[in-house]
This record gives structure tokens, C-alpha cells and sequence, in this order.
């Protein structure tokens, strides 16, 4: 998945605006952006910019990251991309 990213968005950035932490649980919310310069998914670089919120959860164990899940809002994405009418 990063590499996908990386590769359409050589700019990619990530800001984190918030983080909850328990005991062996941390979620980040945050706001990711980049211009599109190069292929996503088959599909030859569009130029355009992308703003988009994302969440993040992670469980910890042993000090490090046992687990990842993530949620884009895939929509917005798409829409800022022109893939959507």
C-alpha cells in the first residue's frame, strides 16, 4: 500500500491532528495530501492535487506494532482524483 502511494505521490505527507493512547491501543487521526505525478492503479498521473482524512488504530504488544487498521474516506479520493462524476 505505501509503495502505491509513494509512487502516484512522490509529495505525500501525513499530519496528524489527533492521537488517543490506552494500554495497548493507539488511534491517529490524520490528514493526508500529495499530487497525483505519477500511475495509480493503471491509471496515468491526472496533476491533481488530494486532501483527505484518514484514521489509524494500532495495537501494541512487546513495544512494537502488532497489528494495523486503517480508514480512508476512499470517496473524497476518488472525487478529487476525477474518477467520479
Amino acid at each position: 500500500m505505501l509503495l502505491r502511494i509513494r509512487t502516484a505521490f512522490p509529495d505525500w505527507r501525513e499530519e496528524i491532528l489527533d492521537t488517543i493512547e490506552t494500554a495497548d491501543t493507539v488511534v491517529t487521526r490524520y490528514c493526508s495530501s500529495g499530487i497525483n505525478t505519477g500511475p495509480l492503479d493503471g491509471a496515468p498521473p491526472t496533476g491533481r492535487k488530494i486532501v483527505v482524512d484518514e484514521i489509524s488504530i494500532y495495537r501494541i504488544a512487546d513495544a512494537l506494532v502488532q497489528e494495523q487498521w486503517c480508514l480512508v474516506d476512499d470517496l473524497t479520493f476518488a472525487r478529487q482524483l476525477g474518477r467520479l462524476g
